[in-house]
């Protein structure tokens, strides 16, 4: 319904009434819930760009300077790339790391050594601790052991298969029965 049909005293109080047995809502009370939904969606927005954005961002600035940014604050920043030449520059860091990234792209084997050369790696940066890098390569030998064994069984398989498989035997020729034709008579 539209304002007009209402008072003029009744308008300005915002609030619901009825005219002529018509409900007519008052403006005042569904701006405020757009207010209040759009402040929810604000303050939603806020902490999930928290949680994520400050995080990429400490990552991006302790890879791209040579301070720590989580530990020295944000007092200096000089611009480096030296941490990404020590990994790279390290021939048996980018050999694994190369492996590793064939083997998952399924270009080339997997290897253990490639592996504990990332753990050593890592754990002398202190990106992951000494159990945690065990635990890791330990997980890596029991999952290679377990495939190792279960190419095994499926060559056992197969050889057996192929080994019991009977050969066909071939099929007898039919014997075609000459059938004698009755001469006719003339």
């Amino acid at each position: 319904m539209t304002a007009e049909l209402r008072p003029v005293a009744e308008q300005a109080s915002g609030h619901a009434i009825e005219t002529a047995g018509i409900a007519v809502t008052g403006r005042g009370k569904s701006a405020a819930r757009r207010l209040g939904g759009g402040a929810w969606i604000a303050l939603l927005l806020a902490i999930l760009s928290f949680l994520v954005v400050y995080p990429v961002l400490m990552l991006l600035l302790g890879a791209l300077t040579d301070t720590n940014p989580v530990i020295d604050g944000f007092g200096s920043f000089r611009l480096s790339l030296d941490n990404f030449t020590k990994v790279l520059g390290n021939p048996n860091v980018a050999d694994a790391m190369l492996n590793v990234i064939r083997a998952a792209a399924r270009l080339g084997e997997f290897q253990t050594a490639d592996a504990e050369e990332l753990i050593r790696y890592a754990t002398r940066r202190n990106l992951v601790g000494n159990e945690e890098g065990e635990r890791v390569l330990i997980e890596v030998r029991e999952a290679l052991q377990r495939r190792a064994e279960k190419a095994a069984e499926k060559g056992k398989a197969h050889a057996a298969a192929v080994k019991h498989k009977a050969k066909p035997k071939p099929k007898p020729k039919p014997k075609h029965a000459v059938k004698k034709v009755p001469k006719k008579k003339r």
